[in-house]
């Protein structure tokens, strides 16, 4: 995105989006949900990203925060390919009125809703989906946004209230409801007559949690500097924050915590209720949060999810740019990203104002998962004229750019915040067949149905491919105990911690491979105790330490159970070939037999000090980045630190694990352990 424009310790100006800003008031019209989240403080910059869906024309709710400003899509279509509409084919269905009709007719056949939505369900296969099901009423889809048209005629009756943010407004106008309206119609809008459109899920529900908003400092402050002065610049917009601009920060840190922490508590409540899936149209990116408690929090919530076997779908962001460090474990959540309808990523530059260049695309990284179409598609929006009109609220007054056109409109790009929930539907659907499928095999389903269109295989920018609704369907029919279900049948939020308190050489507080303890090159700031980190629920009370001064291989390290996979926390200090092995856990059976697990370089784990920002960052598929950190010792030379959490498949899952050891191989590397937890 353009970024924002932080304010660093309450004065200093962190920038980029604002200049837009205030060039064009409208700008400020972006994410319904997080937007752009930037302040100081920490004298960074720290982004909850939500994807961005509205056309030039629409002001929708800014929630911008401690001085951000995001770019509005300008809506233009994709240059590629145009699919041929076939009126008449809509799923298993034909438009009422349109098997018959005459020259006369086509332009009305033209304009119909279903017609608009014909070259989506091509692109996905919706029709051969649809011959075996439309979903299944006891299949409910829990969707966190910013609030919903609950009377559209369109979606009367399929959308559930469920959770209200508490402390919120929840403002009942086209700022508050539009994007969750948009968001819940692509997956269950009912399409009652020709008139209507239908969703991808329509004989499946939404229960609800709506995010609402707080009373929004920024928007007010950027509404009264160009109420007073409609040809202000970015200048005056960026000395009128500087005057307010401890109330800026505090207002931003207010929101963060505001909006993660009442997440976490959405995500149980529809946990608790009984949906089957989770659609999140925003991006998450722990980096970028700088709250661990807060962070730890959205972590614990993700692991209860996947322990309930309830799978969630996150918008991967729209910064076209590399995101790693979403929140939960991709066994059991999908990151979706964005295409054109030709099955290019979508991807595209455009100039709000003169010499001013914005790029805007899909999100990528070895999270993502699948991607699905997000061009041109039809959506409800507040379906009257009553929702067009804001005299006052939680944001103030806004004109309203978007007019009162209809019960439906097209997004020309509905980006990340639109492909969410056609993945969102496909996971409904599968349940409505399927429903005693477990969250990893229904996430496999998914990944396998995909039609390829990336590089061969998986790669970063398209991820498994776009998302086939016919192959899925067929595949969740066929699906039975496959040694894929067989290995990952428990969630990793179910992971047993395994006390390493008799096994621990070294506190978090002494140096990593320094020739000493006291030295501050150590992992004093890493979080200990009951934790959850990429997914996994570990017990961190200190650090088993190899080389340098410690021994080279720590045995007898007690276990005592069966176990299908083992997850690790871990990280070396030093670095070698990719590919070399780096250190190795020997597993020492109840049977008297034994297996190794070879940790590798480049494979597992690279080195903790994160020298060199470009170098490669393909790990196993098992291995994410669990931790990013700083000691004073790192943050003086501006390097960041991370540790890795790695999944192992155990060789002998039915013959219990008595002990294992933890041994170096390599010279130059000294690994060390956090934490190790067993499934």
């Amino acid at each position: 995105m353009l970024g924002l424009l932080g304010l660093v310790g309450v004065v200093a100006l962190l920038f980029m989006g604002i200049s837009a800003m205030a060039i064009c008031p409208w700008l400020l019209s972006l994410s319904p949900m997080f937007g752009f989240i930037g302040f100081a403080g920490y004298g960074g910059l720290y982004v909850v990203s939500r994807a961005h869906v509205y056309s030039s024309r629409t002001i929708t709710r800014a929630t911008l925060v401690s001085a951000c400003a995001a770019l509005l899509l300008s809506g233009r279509a994709s240059a590629g390919e145009r699919q041929e509409i076939d009126p008449q084919r809509v799923g298993s269905e034909s438009v009422s009125g349109t098997a018959t009709a005459s020259a006369g007719d086509k332009a009305e056949i033209a304009s119909s809703p279903r017609t608009k939505q014909q070259a989506l369900f091509d692109r996905i296969n919706l029709a051969e989906a649809w011959q075996v099901t439309k979903g299944d009423p006891k299949v409910l889809i829990g969707v966190i946004d910013n609030g919903f048209d609950f009377y559209h005629p369109d979606l009367k009756g399929q959308l559930v209230p469920g959770y209200y943010y508490p402390g919120a407004y929840h403002a009942q106008d086209f700022q508050g409801i539009a994007h969750g309206t948009m968001v819940a119609s692509i997956m269950v809008a009912k399409g009652d007559g020709p008139d209507a459109m239908v969703g991808l899920a329509p004989q499946c529900r939404v229960l609800t949690a709506s995010q609402g908003t707080l009373e929004h400092a920024l928007v007010k402050l950027q509404q009264r500097v160009f109420k007073d002065n409609p040809n202000a610049s970015m200048a005056d917009l960026q000395k009128e924050m500087l005057k307010h601009g401890k109330e800026m920060s505090e207002f931003g840190r207010e929101w963060v915590r505001f909006q993660l922490e009442n997440a976490a508590d959405a995500i149980r409540y529809l946990v608790d209720h009984g949906v089957k899936v989770i659609n999140f149209s925003g991006g998450l990116k722990r980096s970028l949060c700088p709250f661990p408690d807060v962070w730890r929090k959205l972590e614990d919530a993700f692991a209860y999810a996947a322990q309930k076997n309830v799978i969630i779908v996150l918008g991967a962001g729209n910064d076209a740019v590399q995101w790693e460090d979403y929140p939960g474990h991709s066994d059991t959540v999908i990151v979706v990203g964005a295409t054109w309808l030709n099955d290019t990523r979508w991807e595209m530059q455009f100039k709000p104002t003169p010499g001013m260049e914005v790029k805007q695309g899909s999100n990528f990284g070895k999270r993502l998962t699948v991607m699905a179409p997000s061009e041109n598609l039809l959506v409800c929006v507040p379906h009257e004229q009553r929702f067009y009109t804001v005299d006052d609220g939680p944001m103030g007054s806004m004109e309203m750019k978007e007019q009162f056109k209809g019960q439906h409109d097209v997004r020309p790009v509905g980006a990340t915040s639109c492909a969410a929930p056609v993945v969102s539907s496909l996971v409904a659907l599968i349940y409505s067949i399927r429903p005693g499928l477990d969250a990893k095999s229904v996430v496999e389903i998914v990944k396998k149905g995909c039609d390829d269109i990336g590089e061969k295989g998986y790669d970063i920018y398209t991820g498994y491919g776009r998302v086939n609704f016919g192959k899925s369907i067929k595949l969740a029919q066929e699906w039975g105990e496959s040694p894929y279900q067989e290995d990952h049948s428990a969630s990793a939020g179910a992971a047993t911690p395994v006390n390493l308190s008799a096994s621990y050489n070294a506190e978090t507080s002494d140096a990593v491979s320094m020739g000493t303890k006291d030295h501050p090159n150590n992992l004093s700031e890493f979080p200990t105790g009951e934790q959850v980190f990429a997914g996994v629920q570990f017990s961190v009370q200190g650090v088993i330490q190899l080389g340098d001064i410690y021994p080279n291989l720590v045995e007898g390290i007690q276990v005592g159970t069966r176990c299908r996979r083992l997850h690790l926390l871990h990280g070396t200090a030093g670095w070698t070939t990719d590919g070399a092995p780096c250190a190795v856990i020997t597993l020492h059976y109840a049977d008297g037999s034994t297996a190794e697990l070879v940790i590798k370089y480049g494979e597992h784990l690279r080195d903790w000090w994160n020298w060199n920002a470009k170098e490669p960052t393909e790990l196993d598929p098992g291995t994410e980045v669990a931790w990013w950190g700083e000691n004073d010792f790192a943050r003086a030379r501006k390097c960041r630190l991370r540790v890795y959490r790695s999944t192992f498949a155990n060789p002998k899952p039915d013959v219990a694990i008595e002990t294992i050891d933890y041994g170096k191989q390599n010279p130059p590397c000294n690994p060390f352990m956090l934490g190790l937890s067993i499934e």
